[in-house]
């Protein structure tokens, strides 16, 4: 009779680590000590290797459908935080957080789900950050007489611009002429 051995090759290091692991190692020798000295056949020993098996692949398998279960609920939950990201970045600035979603998007499905909240709150906060800005340039055009209702249809972009150019206005008293200069630049945008 051949002996069969047990062996930790290419198995998984967490499953050889563990003390359980060694335990069936062990108790997988003695069932082989044991079916040698009985002189049991290979019809037996096959049958016993099979029940144990079988049993493996039972667990095996319930583990596998749990852990698929999970990967596409995490997959559900990234596209949902994709489609709010993607949502959000249409009115900042093309090609805002476009490393940083790059990089989310190379994680593992659960490290992944945290960077793209994360990510998330940043682009909230930038998108809060630029409703403020078109507030508060809506109401240095209404002091400059302006019409306030045209920085609501600017883009990201015509945005940032107004503003810096109404940053570099009121670091000095305003004029007449900045007035005038503010409004044909607004008709050039």
């Amino acid at each position: 009779m051949a002996v069969h051995e047990t062996t930790s090759t290419n198995l998984p290091e967490i499953w050889t680590s563990l003390e359980s692991f060694r335990s069936l190692q062990n108790l997988a020798r003695d069932l082989l000590g044991l079916w040698q000295d009985v002189g049991a056949g290979q019809k037996e020993t096959h049958a016993d290797a099979e029940d144990i098996v079988g049993a493996a692949l039972q667990a095996t398998e319930k583990c596998i459908k749990q852990w698929q279960q999970r990967c596409r609920a995490l997959a559900a939950k990234c596209q949902e935080l994709l489609a709010l990201i993607e949502e959000r970045l249409a009115t900042l600035p093309k090609g805002s957080y476009a490393e940083e979603l790059a990089a989310a998007l190379t994680k593992p499905w659960q490290p992944r789900v945290a960077a793209l909240r994360r990510l998330l709150d940043t682009v909230d906060g930038a998108v809060e950050e630029q409703d403020r800005l078109r507030a508060g340039l809506a109401e240095a055009c209404a002091a400059l007489g302006l019409d306030p209702s045209d920085v609501a249809g600017m883009s990201p972009e015509e945005l940032k611009a107004e503003a810096s150019l109404y940053r570099s206005v009121s670091i000095r008293p305003v004029s007449k002429a900045d007035v005038d200069g503010l409004s044909a630049f607004r008709f050039c945008i």
